[in-house]
């Protein structure tokens, strides 16, 4: 009541003002910073660094209100006998603010010591590396146990028997002993790093120029090959937290130009070593005279990746493009439909999306909204140049794969009797059928509808003994963007679906746009 009595209306409307300013600033200041982190996490931000820096936001809300708490009570006036009160209070706040600083600091500090080592670090400056760090956490803690003792002798009425002066030139001489050799250390390895001249590993081929001139004679599609190999380097440079000019090689370690299958090591030079992975790329479809190429790679799952007949460089287009299908899925309402969705590939940089969820979820237009924005994202997307389609197959299989083990389902590869395989061949039928029913309800056309477009969705443990159970597995499609919807409800204009498609299983109307067809259809009536 006294300090209520001491200061005004003016004065405590001043502090509570202060107070909730404070909060505000905290509300905003953190969301701002993590939406900041959140968006960027993606292009610039690996896994772990991004799980670091997103411990910023919530620490730096704390810092600001106790910032807001300490100037409002320092606003406020006390009469004589509730200074020591007063100064006690304050002090104690001061060191809340002053240990939220610190860590703040510290973070900061690790994360840009962590960046820098693993770029320019070597397997010979390991040595330096460890030490370097251990000077670094005693610099933080030496700087942390000082502020934590001015703070402390702020205090009123504690009497240390030890000396603060003594103690505190201790510490000053400590901090410069530890910053010295740290300094010392980060030349020597920035040195030695400058020295040996790691652009030359960036620049040497992965394999020989003879090699690749001969596979592209037997297999046109190698430079695209080598193009997803590229991509899923870069990814696994994200992934390892190293920076674009991290030097990284292909190494092909089979090939075979028959089937189009190749099987590469995605090498990362990192601390003197180079860090790989496998890579398995292939082509699919090779023989359906499709116009998009489609390709398959094995990296953690089985994905397909379907390169576009003209390069898509507008990533306005391409995010168009994604939605057509994603609209088109919508109206077939359909759970066994694949469509390309950006998250298949921004799954592995940042884990907590889930790639499962599709286009028409609100996780997958929440990946989509930064490629507008951010042009970094957009080179985890492209295929040379263009921009790709990416589908997780790693729960399906492709009908056509299907049909050819179970026309060859013997240890010799030779063709089985019909009659062993009329029941599951029976079966595909019936699910075919029940899908094409499906479809005319929907009111959408496929346009494209052949072996390729269709999988097969099961329990993948029963896999194929529940091919012999037609209720026990389903068909479903992938790759649909040259489908139209044109009923339900009945439409009397429809959009004008992508020309083309396979020439082997197309239609002449495939080839024509609607305008075309309609004055065809006015002239022939």
């Amino acid at each position: 009541m006294k300090i209520l009595l001491t200061n005004d209306l003016k004065d405590l409307g001043i502090a509570a003002t202060i107070v909730f300013v404070g909060f505000v600033i905290a509300r905003y200041a953190g969301s701002i910073l993590g939406q900041r982190i959140e968006s960027g996490r993606l292009g610039l931000l690996s896994v772990a660094r991004k799980k670091t820096l997103l411990c910023i936001p919530p620490i730096l809300r704390l810092f600001i209100v106790v910032q807001g708490f300490l100037i409002a009570f320092r606003q406020l006036r006390f009469q004589s006998d509730f200074f020591e009160f007063a100064a006690t209070v304050d002090a104690t706040i001061t060191t809340f603010g002053d240990v939220f600083l610190f860590l703040l600091l510290s973070i900061a500090f690790r994360l840009g010591f962590d960046y820098w080592t693993t770029r320019v670090a070597t397997k010979q400056d390991s040595g330096r590396i460890v030490k370097a760090r251990l000077l670094t956490n005693l610099m933080l803690l030496t700087i942390g146990f000082v502020i934590l003792l001015r703070d402390i002798y702020s205090l009123p009425n504690l009497d240390f028997k030890f000396p603060q002066e003594e103690v505190l030139n201790v510490a000053s001489f400590l901090l410069l002993i530890t910053g010295s050799t740290l300094i010392f250390y980060i030349w020597s390895i920035q040195k030695r790093s400058a020295g040996q001249g790691t652009n030359k590993l960036n620049q040497a081929p992965s394999f020989p120029a003879e090699l690749i001139a001969s596979i592209e004679r037997e297999d046109p599609d190698f430079p695209l090959i080598v193009d997803i190999a590229n991509l899923f380097l870069a990814i696994v440079r994200h992934r390892l937290d190293a920076g674009v000019e991290t030097p990284s090689r292909l190494t092909l370690v089979e090939h075979d130009t028959v089937v189009s299958k190749y099987l590469f090591d995605l090498e990362v030079h990192l601390y003197g070593n180079w860090k790989k992975r496998r890579f398995t790329v292939g082509r699919l479809a090779a023989d359906s005279g499709s116009r998009s190429k489609c390709f398959y790679a094995i990296f953690d799952e089985y994905l397909v990746i379907k390169i576009p007949p003209e390069p898509i460089s507008d990533s306005t287009e391409y995010i168009d493009s994604l939605m057509f299908e994603a609209d088109i899925a919508e109206q077939i309402d359909l759970k066994e439909c694949l469509i390309p969705t950006i998250s298949v590939i921004m799954k592995y940089l940042d884990p907590s999306i889930d790639a499962q969820k599709d286009s028409l979820f609100s996780s997958e237009k929440r990946t989509m909204a930064p490629l507008k924005l951010k042009s970094e994202l957009q080179r985890f997307l492209k295929v040379g140049d263009s921009f790709a389609y990416f589908m997780d197959m790693s729960e399906y299989y492709f009908l056509q794969n299907v049909t050819e083990m179970l026309h060859q389902a013997n240890d010799t590869g030779d063709k089985v009797p019909f009659i062993r395989i009329k029941a599951p061949i029976e079966g595909i039928v019936a699910n075919l059928l029940v899908l094409l029913a499906h479809l005319a309800r929907k009111g959408v056309a496929l346009r494209d509808l052949k072996p390729d477009n269709l999988l097969v969705a099961g329990d993948r443990n029963s896999y194929p003994h529940f091919l012999r159970e037609p209720d026990e597995y389903m068909i479903g499609l992938i790759d649909i963007e040259t489908a139209v919807i044109y009923g339900n409800p009945p439409r009397k204009w429809i959009n004008q679906p992508i020309l083309g498609g396979s020439p082997l299983y197309a239609t002449p109307s495939h080839f024509f746009n609607n305008e075309l067809i309609r004055q065809t259809e006015i002239f022939i009536s």
